[in-house]
């Protein structure tokens, strides 16, 4: 029996750290002053911060029980994040790239982001922010014209493809037109010594071309449309999407998705 009570004993002792639950992560430190749209943090290098670091700013949601105002649950939710843009021993200088509206950083805590979903759905929000910034100083008279806007931006593998298209679009559509107006100027033309065939001939032409340049038109309608959606939508939350794909009958759709 005492041999019994000596393992139990011992096993008490072994035990427990053994199958102890992982500790809760540690924030990394907490915002101590918010200008504009820097974050300054009480960590820095003797904390490990890096520059190019992102990091999630937490708040804690506190569940409480309506009638007895007992705390049920404290829950941390991530209300915004952060990129390190600058690092020294004691402190750091973040860039918000995201913040929920309502919410006030300041005296928050900040975590070092472990979730690769969520990893990948801050950089969507630093390249949106990025694109804010940048274009904070171009006018929007730009989007005038598909591709520019981007350009002055500086993505010209976007912008270039936007020009393009768009010029490729109305070229074939202005062309299509006058080939239209062609054969059906030669339809009009024709008198009564040609022969139904010739007269439909004539006339199906015109309507190919005809239906060609109002396809073009169409795509060039929604180049234009994406480039202001694509405009006006820089620097937000990542939530549409948009593209184009043509339908069976070859009519370019412009679609949009929203992200929930």
């Amino acid at each position: 029996m005492s041999r019994l009570l000596a393992w139990a004993l011992a096993l008490s002792c072994v035990l427990p750290p053994c199958l102890a639950r992982a500790e809760a992560p540690r924030p990394e430190g907490v915002i101590i002053r918010v200008d504009g749209s820097l974050a300054y943090i009480d960590a820095g290098q003797q904390q490990g911060l890096m520059e190019g670091d992102l990091l999630d700013i937490m708040s804690t949601e506190v569940l409480t029980h309506p009638l007895t105002g007992d705390t049920l649950s404290v829950t941390p939710t991530a209300v915004g994040a952060l990129r390190v843009r600058q690092v020294f021993p004691r402190f750091a200088i973040g860039e918000l790239v995201h913040v929920e509206p309502g919410q006030d950083p300041m005296l928050m805590p900040v975590y070092r982001i472990m979730d690769p979903e969520r990893m990948s759905q801050v950089m969507l929000y630093a390249q949106h922010f990025a694109y804010e910034v940048a274009g904070s100083g171009v006018p929007r008279r730009r989007a005038l014209i598909p591709g520019l806007y981007q350009l002055k931006l500086g993505s010209p593998a976007k912008g270039w493809a936007l020009l393009g298209l768009e010029a490729a679009a109305l070229t074939a559509g202005v062309l299509s037109h006058v080939q239209s107006a062609n054969y059906y100027d030669n339809y009009k033309g024709l008198g009564t010594g040609h022969t139904t065939q010739q007269f439909d001939y004539q006339f199906e032409r015109a309507n190919t071309w005809h239906n060609r340049s109002k396809t073009a038109y169409w795509l060039a309608g929604a180049v234009v449309a994406y480039n202001w959606i694509d405009v006006l939508w820089l620097g937000k939350a990542p939530a549409v999407e948009s593209g184009l794909e043509l339908s069976r009958q070859g009519t370019p759709l412009l679609q949009l998705a929203y992200r929930f």
